[in-house]
């Protein structure tokens, strides 16, 4: 049977991006003293998502040449929603920073240097807490060649272990951060979901937990998984989620509002299709692999044949349970070569849906024999 491996999508440079109607050519500079000065927004609100953002999503780097410390963010080409707040609120350019190749989408970042980093960097470390102590450094770095080693030094040291700061957080903040880590799982084909924070270090879910505590009481579960060794935070019960969601719409959540909005109107009559369509709206990590919902019938058709067997294997009736085994074993082959063409399917959308975005230079598709 063909599979997902049996294709490779190539793509040619990507030359602009889109957001809302409007076509921008990269690489889109930094604006101009007089627009920057009229467009930024130092809001405490807006400087508290970017904040959270920066803690998931942003970089504190150190430049080779006299620009000093750099504060960059990346995000695929299709979220570039994010990038532009935060070139609306300090300057900065947004650049093409990864090509698209196969199910990596293009990447774009946004990127700003030398004084007007300074600067960014002494707002954003106010509300930070994850990289707090990193913009810090990022706001005072030497413009004296002489001093700027021992800044570089620290900056990769912080870097190395949990550096975060305990501060409360905000709901604007949890927005943010959420933008950049977050992740809402729907139970199969249920009206359950839950809601996910994904961190390295656990400074930060821990004020995150204790924020979610004191503000709506909820009892989040925080715990490190040993195999992927990085933290997660966890929201069960589809009223706290509900609640949580809310919340930060509210509070400007912005990247993932469709995906939340999905989930807060979740119901018994459209839980399918809200599978269907937060699959499409999440990255491509897990592509081929969400089965459709002839595939979730057919798992549960065989996780209930293998229980079976397991029954009547412990009420001592070994031969039942065999003949169901083997009945488990051919439906398991038929449901990998169904989920096979499935995965197909969905690559063959995917081909469509990226070739249909006019402003890129080009796709094309190779089939491998």
């Amino acid at each position: 049977a063909a599979s997902v491996a049996n294709f490779t999508l190539m793509c040619l440079r990507l030359t602009h991006f889109k957001l809302g109607d409007t076509l921008y050519r990269l690489l889109l500079l930094s604006a101009g003293r007089q627009e920057v000065q009229g467009n930024r927004t130092f809001s405490t609100p807006t400087l508290r998502y970017l904040a959270g953002f920066f803690d998931g999503d942003g970089h504190v780097g150190s430049a080779s040449d006299s620009r000093g410390a750099f504060l960059e963010v990346s995000q695929s080409f299709d979220k570039s929603a994010i990038l532009m707040r935060f070139r609306e609120t300090f300057g900065g350019s947004i650049k093409l920073s990864a090509q698209g190749l196969g199910l990596r989408k293009p990447m774009l970042a946004w990127c700003i240097h030398g004084t007007a980093a300074r600067s960014a960097a002494q707002c954003l470390a106010v509300h930070s807490i994850g990289k707090g102590k990193q913009l810090d450094l990022a706001g005072a770095w030497p413009t004296e060649k002489s001093r700027r080693a021992d800044f570089k030094a620290q900056l990769h040291k912080l870097k190395q272990h949990d550096s975060a700061l305990v501060r409360r957080c905000s709901w604007e903040y949890c927005a943010g951060l959420f933008d950049a880590d977050g992740h809402i799982r729907q139970n199969l084909d249920t009206t359950s979901f839950d809601l996910h924070l994904h961190q390295k270090f656990d400074t930060i879910l821990q004020c995150v937990q204790s924020f979610l505590g004191s503000s709506l009481g909820l009892d989040a579960s925080l715990r490190k998984s040993d195999k992927q060794q990085i933290f997660s935070l966890s929201i069960f019960g589809r009223s706290n989620c509900r609640q949580v969601l809310g919340a930060m719409l509210h509070a400007g959540l912005l990247g993932k509002a469709d995906q939340a909005r999905l989930a807060i109107g979740l119901t018994r009559e459209n839980a399918t299709q809200v599978r269907e369509q937060l699959g499409k709206m999440t990255g491509n990590q897990r592509f081929g692999k969400r089965l459709d919902e002839a595939g979730l019938q057919r798992a549960q058709r065989i996780q209930a044949l293998q229980k079976q067997a397991a029954n009547w294997k412990r009420k001592g009736k070994p031969h039942d349970a065999e003949a169901i085994l083997v009945q488990v074993e051919v439906l398991k082959s038929q449901h990998q070569l169904l989920n096979a063409r499935h995965e197909n399917w969905q690559l063959l959308w995917y081909y469509e849906m990226i070739k249909g975005h006019s402003y890129l230079a080009g796709y094309s598709m190779v089939i491998n024999q």
